[in-house]
């Protein structure tokens, strides 16, 4: 897809963004789908926002999976005034819409700004909404900010395949594990995350967003309190709280999880016409 496709109709019509790879019963339909306990929490939701009136400022963080937004929940979290929930969009809901539109006022006294997350597979396979633009239309009008975090294609790819391969997504220790990650598997990984990383700039390039890059933004520790500074005051939100991540990485250079074949998965991503994303050899 290129960012040409700028009209919801274009991107209804568009199947350049396939399911995430996977096998067996649920290589058609997203399990999380299937799961009732969103339209559980829905139905919670909806039930409290009728008793309340007065909700804070809202934002939904949105990307990629392994691009940094469990640390940013993490971070914005910690500061005094301002909740941020998660992935509350991981299961099925009836109204994706009328749910981001109720979810603020579950946010509790001396909440200042309410986030939530908000993956881009999630919207596309789990929520299926097959207008994008016309979605965020819809949250903008609502005074959500929302916050568009993107990391480097190939270090997000090669975590979740860490994470998929492991079973470890947030770690609190430090002791190091040795992974092998299939190849071929890979390869499609890779080509699902560059399509689903041109999917997103083709929507937000018509969407009024923040902008948060892993590599800039997050990677260094020593740049977190910056970052979150930075955000409270887009966010409209006087940040006095200092900020640090509470988990251990599991990727990148410093963490705990280590690929052995790393040289088989460039090889095979260079084959298959990934030259372009080449690692920074940060496994």
């Amino acid at each position: 897809m290129s960012t040409q496709l700028l009209t919801d109709d274009a991107f209804a019509a568009s199947s350049v963004v396939g399911s995430e790879p996977r096998e067996g019963l649920f290589k058609f339909v997203h399990p999380d789908r299937l799961r009732l306990r969103g339209m559980m929490l829905e139905g919670r939701v909806w039930l409290k926002a009728r008793m309340k009136s007065d909700a804070p400022k809202p934002f939904l963080i949105y990307g990629r999976p392994r691009s940094g937004t469990t640390l940013l929940v993490d971070l914005l979290d910690q500061v005094d005034g301002v909740r941020c929930d998660g992935e509350l969009l991981h299961s099925l809901v009836m109204r994706p819409v009328g749910f981001l539109r109720d979810l603020p006022k579950r946010a509790g006294p001396d909440v200042s700004a309410y986030g939530v997350k908000l993956l881009s597979y999630q919207l596309m396979e789990v929520q299926r909404v097959i207008r994008p633009l016309a979605f965020f239309e819809n949250v903008a009008s609502m005074n959500y900010s929302i916050i568009h975090i993107k990391r480097n294609t190939w270090d997000q790819t090669l975590s979740l395949a860490k994470a998929q391969n492991s079973g470890v997504y947030i770690s609190d220790t430090s002791k190091t594990t040795h992974l092998r990650v299939d190849p071929e598997k890979f390869v499609g990984l890779l080509r699902w995350n560059e399509a689903m990383l041109e999917y997103e700039n083709a929507v937000m390039s018509r969407v009024p967003h923040i902008a948060v890059h892993y590599e800039t933004d997050l990677e260094d520790a020593h740049r977190h309190q910056a970052t979150i500074d930075r955000l409270c005051r887009q966010l409209g939100v006087v940040a006095k709280s200092k900020v640090e991540a509470p988990h251990k990485r599991t990727g990148g250079f410093l963490g705990s999880q280590k690929i052995e074949n790393l040289d088989e998965l460039v090889d095979a991503a260079a084959k298959a016409g990934f030259e372009h994303l080449r690692p920074r050899f940060a496994a």
